[in-house]
């Protein structure tokens, strides 16, 4: 049904009821306005049947036609005139109900003179008394005025409860584009009977399936990107172990020969001992190489990720280099799960960006990383250190690609980053990076292969380093 019906149709019975109540009102007006006619008519009568007494009766019962008009004349019933009684000296009997002087002066309506039977007289005035009808019509306009205001209010009351009814569909269009907002495109929208929201609610549904298509293709794009990174780390780890890992062991079992054959020449033979620790150098620095491309030997699609074993030596190997004072700690708390694979190596990486980030560039004396599943099945991600911290968060994660590489990989794999200070009150406020991916486990059969480097019991906190105080629970 088209807006304008729906609201015609809805204002019609709406105006008639006020016109009903308008002509109620008008209505009673007018009948109070023949009350008082009738009432005045009522008094001219009486006033000329006691008038018509003075002459006929005997003096005796004349007071009380003088009473009876003084009573009509002050009561105002008269409508149009007033009366002026006087006797034959000039005596005021029966006095005007409005004072003399109060309206302009002028020829009276009438003047008569009424003969007593007894030979006295009585002079009858009646004047104009514009006040009746000037009241009449004032109590007319406002009668019409109060009826025009009591229809006008009705009305746009019901034009408004109308309109408010019928656009409250426009309330759930406005809720539901506020979710679209924040990328909740599951937000039903219920029919409604007006055509054109109608034509806008599916339009909006329409918008909201096509962007849940676009941001599930691309999420869909990110992991495959992500997975692509893995493989080609992988395949790059490969060919580094097949090609450079032999050459350099070559090298090496060629300088220890010259090094066994150079006995004679003491020169020859530390300049071939150099030479072999050269490589046995590099060939620590390519396996530390490879581990960083390929932890544990893992690739994408080779079954469950050791993520408790990756992280350690991650921690391990920051905390074994030269000159590190950095205190490591690392508290993972899974449970009887099993983290999907491709989660796992995100939370690697993700674990690898924030602690290079806290120890080469921010200058961290401690940095404090935590992994936790929670009984919804949700996995909680932190890292937090005692840095410098970072100014302007959102200018950092637009430049370059560390930490927006990393919410880059928590987007794709459904879950939400928060960025914050650790110490707020410090002068080193620190960085903390909260990650949450909801419902990213599934349940796990009791009989669960056990990684040999996770302690026995199911919560487990592993130290590198002097341990600090435990972490605090994650909000």
């Amino acid at each position: 049904m088209p807006l304008s019906r729906h609201l015609l149709l809805r204002a019609a019975p709406i105006a008639v009821l006020s016109l009903i109540v308008a002509t109620l009102f008008a209505l009673a007006t007018a009948a109070g306005d023949i009350r008082s006619e009738r009432r005045g008519a009522d008094a001219t009568a009486r006033m000329f049947r006691h008038l018509a007494g003075l002459q006929a009766d005997h003096a005796e019962a004349r007071d009380g036609h003088l009473r009876a008009l003084r009573d009509i004349a002050a009561s105002g019933a008269l409508r149009h005139l007033q009366l002026t009684l006087r006797d034959d000296r000039g005596v005021v009997l029966v006095p005007q109900a409005v004072p003399a002087g109060s309206e302009a002066p002028g020829e009276p309506a009438a003047s008569w003179t009424i003969p007593a039977a007894d030979g006295a007289g009585y002079r009858v005035t009646l004047d104009w008394n514009p006040r009746s009808e000037e009241s009449e019509a004032l109590n007319t306009f406002a009668g019409q005025l109060a009826t025009l205001m009591l229809y006008s209010v009705l009305l746009f009351a019901g034009i408004g409860w109308s309109a408010r009814r019928a656009l409250a569909p426009l309330r759930g269009m406005l809720a539901a584009i506020r979710r679209y907002g924040h990328a909740e495109y599951d937000a039903a929208l219920p029919p409604t009977r007006i055509a054109e929201l109608d034509a806008i609610r599916q339009a909006l549904q329409q918008l909201a399936a096509a962007l849940a298509h676009a941001q599930a293709s691309r999420r869909a794009l990110s992991l495959r990107l992500l997975d692509a990174q893995e493989h080609e780390r992988a395949r790059i780890a490969r060919e580094l172990h097949d090609e450079l890992g032999q050459t350099l062991t070559a090298m090496r079992a060629d300088a220890a020969y010259l090094s066994r054959r150079l006995t004679h020449d003491a020169a020859l033979r530390g300049i071939a001992d150099g030479l072999s620790r050269h490589g046995a150098r590099i060939q620590q620095d390519v396996r530390s190489l490879l581990h960083r491309l390929r932890p544990h030997g893992t690739q994408p699609g080779n079954g469950p990720v050791p993520l408790a074993r990756m992280l350690q030596d991650l921690l391990q190997g920051w905390r074994t280099q030269p000159d590190s004072r950095t205190q490591f700690r690392l508290d993972i708390e899974l449970g009887a799960v099993a983290v999907p694979p491709a989660l796992a190596l995100a939370l690697y990486r993700m674990t690898q960006e924030a602690l290079t980030n806290a120890v080469r560039h921010a200058g961290a004396d401690t940095v404090q990383a935590r992994v936790v599943a929670n009984a919804a099945g949700d996995i909680v991600w932190c890292v937090e250190d005692d840095g410098r911290g970072i100014g302007d968060l959102a200018a950092a994660l637009e430049a370059g690609c560390g930490l927006g590489g990393l919410r880059e990989r928590v987007w794709a794999h459904g879950g939400e980053l928060e960025l914050s200070a650790a110490r707020p009150d410090q002068p080193q406020p620190g960085l903390k990076l909260l990650a949450r991916f909801p419902g990213a486990l599934a349940a796990q059969p009791a009989a669960v292969p056990k990684d040999p480097s996770v302690p026995t019991p199911a919560k487990a906190a592993h130290a590198v380093g002097p341990a600090p105080a435990r972490v605090p629970e994650l909000a």
